[in-house]
């Protein structure tokens, strides 16, 4: 047997090398090797940073990540399965280049390339200071209006982070803008952290992060803002000719007035009417800069003009008319027999167009040129309609028409 072993051993060598290429052949052409770049970068994650320090600007954050997988495994891998690691454990303040590491969740998944291979970072003791937080108002209120001075609550924040970074902070803000506003404020404002140019300084953390400020807005009391109702007048005459007011708008919609007594104000109520403004003959879209009427002793607070528009549409009404019908083409020596011999026709459109609408001026025809004798079922036409009518019919849709060479019955011949 040990004879026969060494005699054909290279055979059987030979044999295991090509079923083993056979089977790996087979395999890969089921589920194919893959080199691929990650679609979306890494998070590198800093580890084992020494307790009371901490990285400041590290040179990247992330990094792009190439794979050498199956197929097959390539169409379930997601970032959940890589993570990316740049170990700290051990160094001391400092700026390090630190290699970053690679950890696969997965079996047979294989990096073939990270870009960047490495990160610049720089460790510095970890520092907190306190300041306090200045409210800084930009714009002003509405005329007539004034703001006490905000109130901040809390009124210090902490900061923290790199030493260096901590440093250049001198000011803690928060901005409120006041610019024509007329009730109070109480929002939530977040903080900013400033160097001594009024630069913000990243890569600190601010806690709180936000501040909540309340500014009291009052109007000044010999000021009142009144809404602006607009005096429509002539509606009535608008409707009988036809014509319906489908919306009125007022600018602005509300206005502020002044008085020199305060106490004036007691007995105003919070509107202020225009002039009249007279709809009678309207038959389109009016607009138009009203005066205001107020009360004696009362101005406006600064020039303010008020804009009224009122939407003015035609009243659609509907009637029906009957209409005879009026055959034409009729050939010499022929004769033509409607059944019915009138029609009736439903007109819609604007009341005004309708009321002086003459049904004489509606003529419905019956086109009978070049036909011969016999019976046919003809569409008539309508002619003289206004565009802005809208006409249904006419009823019935189609007429009877017996062409005969013999006077027929009521027949017609051509006029």
């Amino acid at each position: 047997m040990l004879k026969w072993l060494k005699i054909n051993f290279g055979t059987l060598l030979l044999s295991l090398i090509l079923s083993l290429t056979v089977w790996f052949i087979a395999v890969n052409e089921d589920d194919p090797r893959v080199e691929r770049p990650l679609e979306d970068p890494i998070e590198i994650q800093f580890e084992g940073v020494p307790e009371g320090y901490q990285i400041t600007n590290p040179s990247a954050r992330q990094a792009s990540v190439t794979l050498l997988t199956t197929q097959s495994i390539w169409e379930e891998l997601s970032t959940e399965d890589i993570r990316l690691v740049a170990e700290m454990d051990g160094l001391d303040q400092g700026t390090y280049k630190v290699t970053i590491q690679p950890v696969i969740a997965r079996q047979l998944v294989k990096v073939a390339n990270i870009n960047p291979e490495s990160v610049i970072v720089t460790l510095e003791i970890k520092e907190t200071k306190e300041l306090p937080i200045q409210v800084v108002t930009l714009g002003s209120p509405a005329l007539s209006y004034s703001a006490e001075e905000p109130l901040a609550d809390p009124q210090t924040a902490i900061i923290s982070g790199p030493a260096s970074l901590v440093a250049r902070v001198v000011e803690l803000r928060a901005p409120i803008n006041l610019t024509n506003r007329q009730e109070s404020l109480d929002q939530l404002v977040p903080i900013t952290a400033l160097d001594e140019d009024r630069l913000e300084v990243d890569g600190v953390q601010i806690s709180p992060e936000t501040v909540r400020v309340e500014v009291q807005i009052t109007q000044q009391p010999n000021y009142r803002l009144v809404s602006v109702i607009p005096k429509i007048e002539g509606q009535t005459d608008l409707v009988e000719a036809g014509y319906l007011v489908t919306e009125v708008t007022v600018t602005p919609q509300w206005v502020t007035i002044f008085s020199s007594d305060p106490q004036a104000f007691e007995d105003l109520p919070g509107y202020i009417e225009t002039v009249p403004l007279n709809l009678a003959g309207a038959v389109d879209d009016v607009e138009e800069q009203l005066q205001l009427n107020l009360p004696p002793g009362f101005s406006l607070a600064f020039e303010q003009s008020v804009t009224v528009k009122v939407d003015i549409e035609p009243r659609t009404n509907s009637i029906t008319i009957n209409r005879p019908l009026d055959v034409r083409g009729v050939s010499d020596n022929l004769y033509a027999l409607l059944s019915p011999d009138e029609v009736s026709i439903i007109l819609t459109g604007p009341a005004a167009i309708l009321n002086t609408l003459q049904p004489e001026e509606i003529i419905v025809v019956i086109d009978v040129t070049d036909l011969e004798p016999g019976t046919y079922q003809i569409t008539p036409q309508i002619i003289g309609i206004p565009a802005i009518i809208d006409a249904s019919g006419p009823i019935p849709a189609t007429i009877q028409v017996t062409i005969s060479a013999t006077p027929l019955p009521t027949s017609t011949t051509d006029s």
